[in-house]
Formats: structure tokens, sequence, C-alpha cells
């Protein structure tokens, strides 16, 4: 054991250390880490200290504290709400902007609870905290700690207090308790400190066990309590262990000489520090080796932890693979946000690693590893895990690469050439009109969609769509307000109809209608049976028609005056504002009969029961010809699926599939045959084609978002093939044989289609 006195006499010995030392110190507004911060403060010779806090009522008292302390030093507050990884990288950022070191890490946040609680990054709360926000400050400032010649990292936490992962589930999210959360939190600290320490022997790291130390953290816990234990808890428990534990004062020295003695020196390089006290030794490191980099330490500073453990985690290389897993947590993270923040701005990009090396010469060799196992596609960054690509120097939007990784290599298994087979309505020309506006998408906008354009439309209250017909079938969906459609036939057969939000409408080709806005805001999604909608003679407005017509022949054809049409309007208004729905109620006779039943141009898909796909992963509501008999040219399928679920691996027989995404985010990797194959990530109101027979998935790229999406068929019938279904119903050993996989997988597989598949499905 390091005694207190061998620890004050250390301590006080930071003086003789160079001025202007550098140190960041995050979850230091209370408890260890403020203590261990005072005493930083007391002891050192005119530190520059950045203290990461959420609340200015923390900061501003105890920088003024500091300041009574040691009036040469600086002290500069970095207020952010870590508990998410983009604040997290916006205070790395700010760091950045002011510094070209940094000498000393300490981190201590974290808190405890008895449920899970998930945060805005789809982590839990705590583990965040105590592992993943930890990680994210190392992995941002490595560039900083390696200009330093004395860079430390500590980490207080659970040293020693390491135990056997559930791998399968490395985030407890189905194993979450407050004591494996504190068992796989310590353990990861541990092996992720291992690794940076190897990756980077200039940086020495530190994770240590503070022993029972009473904080506010005890407080909050009592808060999940039952009231009655709560207060024996807060009144009686709490005082007692106050009286025989580790006051925070000297939890707060002992930090100290864990976070500056030679006692815990990096694997390379010449230790610029301070010098080791007398009869004190180098440490044994977490490897067992005395002075090899990484440390776990006690409360008294001595070297512990599960030896047998660590080894048998060594052998099985954890190490990188938890590294592997923090960065994959990461790029999932970023890639959920992306389109959200200004990640130029928010996060450190590829960038990042290359200054680095103009902050240290000999710095580069140990950033390598980093640049091999960090993919930076989540940054808008052409660089794969393997290192290949390199940062995008010239012209780029930002924002669409980020929203884009796949198309900038992210999917190693893309091949061949395949042509753009996505377009955002976004990027269409939007058309503005009283009452109204439009924007389309047709085949100039995405060459590969032969079969099918489409538009969105929105109305005010009481406007129209003026009165037109087309040579082609108009199929549309209400997703706002509510819409009154009227049609005529070519028999005079009619309907008028009030259609709410999920309802369908079909208007064969050549068949004469109008649309009308019910709601304050009424908006829709049309589609085309025919990519080139925007050819001429396609759409035919009655206004443009009349206008173009001698008016005598107007007045025979109708039987009244001419001046009759001396206002009809030049260009067509194409929409325009109507009188109050709410003021008349459509009286409309049908004399030559009602379009109803099999001949209804509408179906109210918002009255139907919808029940969860097989797979569980969703829903999808089919609507076509057996449903809806009119609609024979275009067939639909309206689906949602769940955050983390796979529409499952198939193809359509029949047409090319037509797609709008209208909440969410998602990616399919599309097959075209001869080893041709590409990914595209898709957002809210994104279109897409799939070319016909093409295999491909579809996936919910979101934590905690449902996707919502609209697939569309220029056939009378929405039809698939599965398959994981052909290859259950085909003979197993011709499946094994092909495919070299084991006999007994093929027999497991599914003879039913598995539509929408949940997240974490087992078989």
């Amino acid at each position: 054991m390091v005694s207190l006195k061998t620890v004050q006499e250390s301590n006080a010995s930071l003086q003789s250390i160079s001025p202007g030392q550098v140190a960041l110190f995050v979850g230091a507004t209370s408890g260890i880490a403020m203590h261990t911060l005072l005493e930083y403060a007391r002891n050192s010779n005119k530190p520059k200290i950045y203290i990461v806090g959420r609340g200015q009522a923390k900061l501003s008292p105890l920088i003024e504290n500091l300041k009574k302390i040691n009036q040469q030093g600086s002290y500069v507050p970095l207020q952010y709400s870590i508990s998410l990884l983009k604040n997290v990288d916006a205070a790395c950022d700010e760091l950045k902007t002011k510094e070209d070191k940094l000498d000393l890490l300490v981190m201590c946040p974290g808190y405890l609870k008895l449920s899970w609680i998930e945060n805005e990054d789809g982590l839990e709360d705590t583990i965040s905290l105590r592992y993943y926000v930890r990680m994210r400050f190392i992995h941002n400032l490595l560039p900083l700690l390696l200009a330093s010649p004395t860079s430390r990292i500590l980490s207080i936490h659970g040293a020693g207090r390491e135990g056997h992962l559930i791998e399968s589930d490395l985030e407890l999210r189905h194993n979450f308790s407050m004591r494996n959360a504190a068992m796989h939190t310590s353990t990861m600290n541990t092996l992720a400190l291992q690794e940076v320490a190897a990756t980077h022997p200039t940086i020495s790291c530190v994770h240590v066990f503070p022993g029972v130390v009473v904080t506010k953290g005890y407080d909050l816990l009592a808060e999940d309590f039952w009231a009655p234990l709560r207060w024996m808890f807060v009144n009686l428990m709490l005082p007692v262990m106050r009286m025989v534990t580790t006051s925070l004062e000297e939890s707060g020295q002992r930090h100290l000489f864990h976070a500056t003695s030679a006692r815990y020196p990096p694997r390379e390089g010449e230790w610029k520090g301070l010098p080791l006290p007398e009869r004190i030794q180098v440490a044994e490191g977490a490897d067992g080796k005395v002075g090899s980099g990484c440390y776990l330490l006690g409360p008294d500073g001595e070297t512990v932890g599960d030896k047998e453990l660590l080894e048998e985690y060594r052998r099985r290389e954890m190490e990188k693979k938890i590294w592997e897993h923090t960065l994959e947590v990461f790029e999932r993270v970023d890639g959920n946000r992306s389109g959200i923040l200004d990640f130029a701005q928010a996060r450190p990009t590829a960038n990042t690693l290359l200054e680095s090396q103009q902050l240290s010469s000999g710095a580069s060799q140990h950033l390598r590893p980093v640049l091999e196992k960090r993919q930076q596609f989540a940054q808008g960054q052409p660089i794969n895990a393997q290192g290949k690509g390199a940062p995008i120097a010239g012209g780029t939007n930002r924002q669409l690469d980020l929203q884009n990784p796949d198309n900038l290599g992210a999917q190693s298994t893309d091949s061949g050439v395949v042509p753009n087979l996505k377009w955002s309505l976004s990027d269409s020309k939007t058309r503005l009109f009283p009452g109204g506006w439009v924007r389309e998408q047709v085949i100039t906008d995405l060459p590969a969609s032969h079969d099918i354009a489409g538009a969105q439309v929105h109305l005010t209250k009481g406007a129209l769509r003026e009165l037109h017909w087309h040579r082609v079938a108009e199929w549309g969906y209400v997703y706002q307000g509510t819409v009154r459609v009227s049609a005529v036939d070519e028999h005079g057969e009619n309907q008028v109809d009030d259609l709410q939000v999920g309802d369908i409408w079909y208007f064969p080709k050549g068949q004469a209608h109008t649309l009308q806005g019910l709601g304050d805001q009424n908006e829709f999604l049309l589609a085309f049976d025919d990519g080139n909608f925007d050819a001429a003679g396609t759409t035919f407005m009655v206004d443009d028609w009349l206008a173009h017509t001698p008016t005598y022949i107007l007045a025979k054809n109708f039987g009244v005056d001419e001046s009759v049409f001396k206002n009809v309007p030049t260009p067509d208004p194409y929409i325009l504002k109507g009188t109050d729905p709410s003021s008349t109620e459509p009286d409309i006779p049908n004399p030559n009969g009602k379009l109803e039943g099999n001949s209804s141009y509408t179906y109210h898909l918002s009255q139907q029961m919808i029940a969860p796909a097989p797979g569980r992963g969703g829903t999808i509501a089919i609507v076509d010809s057996r449903n809806f008999p009119i609609a024979t040219t275009i067939a639909a399928a309206v689906v949602t699926l769940e955050p983390g679920g796979l529409r499952e691996l198939h193809w359509h027989p029949n047409a090319e599939e037509w797609l709008y995404f209208h909440r969410g985010q998602a990616r399919a990797t599309v097959f075209l045959g001869g080893a041709t194959a590409r990914t595209f990530d898709f957002t809210a109101g994104d279109t897409a084609v799939f070319p016909d027979n093409s295999g491909h998935y579809v996936e919910n790229t979101s934590h905690n978002e449902t996707l919502i999406w609209i697939e569309l068929y220029k056939s009378d019938r929405v039809a698939d093939v599965s398959l994981t279904q052909w290859l259950a119903l085909t003979p197993q050993d011709i499946v094994a044989s092909t495919l070299k996989i084991p006999l007994e997988v093929v027999k497991g597989l599914k003879k039913e289609k598995q539509l929408l598949l949940a997240k974490n499905r087992t078989a």
C-alpha cells in the first residue's frame, strides 16, 4: 500500500514540474473527481484546467473555488451535457481549438440506477456514461494526448471488478441489471484501456477502483428505492457509511497520485513528469509486466484484477474485440444522427487523425492502429476499416455524404456498375400555386424508373386539384388531412368520397376526376403507371382545353352564350382555391349508377385491421386487384418495419418495384446478377426503384424509429419470391452443396415466408 504521506509528498512536488500543464476533467462537478480536481489545482504550477459540466450553476462556484485555491491557474468551463456522444464531440472540438496538447485526462462520469434508461443515442444512459462516453473522449483527444510528453488517462470506475462478459449482448439490452452494468463497464474499461496503451505506447492508462466513497451517486440510487427503504438508506445507512469509508478529501489526494506519479509510466518513451518517490517501485501493469503502460489499481494504489481472467481475455484478443465493438457503436450512433447535426462542427473527421501527425513527428506510427480500425463513413469520409481510401479534399456536399455512407463505399459486398436507383423528392423542383404545391419524380429524375412516376401534392382547406384526366392510371395515398375525390367514368357512373389518412384511390386511365382538400392542411402521394409522366399528351386539364377551343364551339356544345366562357383561365391554374368545403354538402345525383363495390375508385385502408406480418417485425398491408378490383395496373403494399427490422431477401417476378419512404431511415442492397450489386441509404422523402426481378432487402437502420414506406408495382397484384422459403423447399443436399453451408442450417430454414423479420430474431 502507498501510504497517504507518500501520496501527499508526491502531490506537493507537482510544483516542480514546468508550468502550463493542460488537464481535462470530465464528471468533476461533484464527488471524487471534483476533489481530485481541487487537489490538482492546489498542487500544480500554473495549470490550465478544462472542466466539462452541464450546468453553469455548478461550474461557476467550482471555478471560483479553484481561483481561490490557486490564483495562478487558468480554469475554463466546457458547458456540455455529455450523456450524448454528439455533446462529447462538441466539447472535444472546443478543446482542440484552444490547445495543441493534453497532459492529463481524468474521467469519472456516471451514476447508479436499478432500471434501464435509454438515451437519445439508443444507449443505456448509465452504461454510456461509464464506458462509451469515456472512450469517445479518448478517441477524439488522441492527437492532443500524443502531442504531450507526459500524457496520462485516468478512468475512475471499477478496476478489479472485471468479470465474464455477456459477449452476445455487450450493451446489455437483454440482460440489464445494476450488477451486470457495473461488471460490464468495469471489464470493458479495462480491456479498452489496454488496447489504447498497446497501440499508443507513449500514453499511460490507469483504471482505478476508488473504494467505498460516499458521494451523491448514492442519493440518486436511493431514488429507485421503495419509500420506507429510501428513508432508512438516506437517514441511517449513509451517515454510518460516511464514518467508516474513505473521505472525499483522501480519495481526491490518492487519485491525484494515480494521475501524476511515475509509479505508472507509459510503456515507451522517457517519462518527463514527477520522479518516482523513494522506496516506491514501478507498478505491475494489467498484463502482469512491470511498467507495461496500463494499470489496474485499487484505492491504495496497488495492482488489482483477476489475472487468470485477464490472461484468458488477452489470449482471445478481447482488447481488440472490445475496441472494435466500441467503434461500431460509435458508427451506429453517428449514422442514426446523419442529416440532423452539423457534423463538420460537431464531430472529428479523418482529418483529425492526419492533423495529429503534424502535432508530433513521432506520433504517426501510434496513430496507425486507429486509422486501420476506425472506418470514417459515418464522418462523411471514404475510408474503410482496413485503411483503404482517403479524406475528401475537394468540393463535396457534407450532408449528403453523411446521409449516404454506402455511396462512399461502406459495403464491401458492393460490386460492378449499378445505375442510380434513388431520388429524393427534396431535389425536385416544387411548383407553388394559390392553395398548395406539387413536386414530382419522373423518368428524367430517375431514369431507372420506367413503370412508375410519383408526386407529392399539398392542398390547403378548400383548394382544388382542378378537373382533369390522364392517359395513364393515377393512384393516390392520403398521409395528412382529408381529401374529397370526385370521378365520372365513360358510362356516366360517378363517385364522391371523402378519404382519411391511410386511404387510397385509383383512377383508371382516361377517367375524369378532381380532388379537394377538406382539412386545414392536406397532403398525399400520387403515382402513375408510366415513368415518363411529363411527356406531352399525358395530362389534360379541362380549363386548358376550353381556353384553346373557339368560344362559339363551346356555346354550341353547352347550349349557352359565348360570354359565359370569357373568364376561363389560361394558362391552367393546376391548383386553385375553392369554396370552404365545410359550408357545402355534396349533393350529387347518380342517374347512371354509382361507382361502388368492385367498381369503386376508393379503398378505405384506414378502416382495415392490419395484423403483424410473418416474422413479427412489422406490418404489411397489400392493396391490389384482389381486394381493390378496379386497381388493375398499380398494386401496392404499405409497410411498417420496427427499428432494426428487415424486409427479408426477396425479388418480385412480375414488375419493377417503386418505393416511397415516408418516415425513418433505411438501407437496401440491390442485386442485378452477374456479380453486380449496390447498396443505397434512404431517408424520409426518398423514392427508389428496384429493377424487374432484382434481388434485394430493406433494413430499418434506426434504433428507435419505425420505418414506413410504400411499395408500388405496375401490375394487378403484389408478388414476391422469398429466398429463404425457396431454399427451404429445395432438396436440402442441393442447397448445402451449392452454398457450402452445413446441412443442419438448411434443415432449419423457415418453409413459410418471413416477410418482416424482427430485430434480434432467433431461428
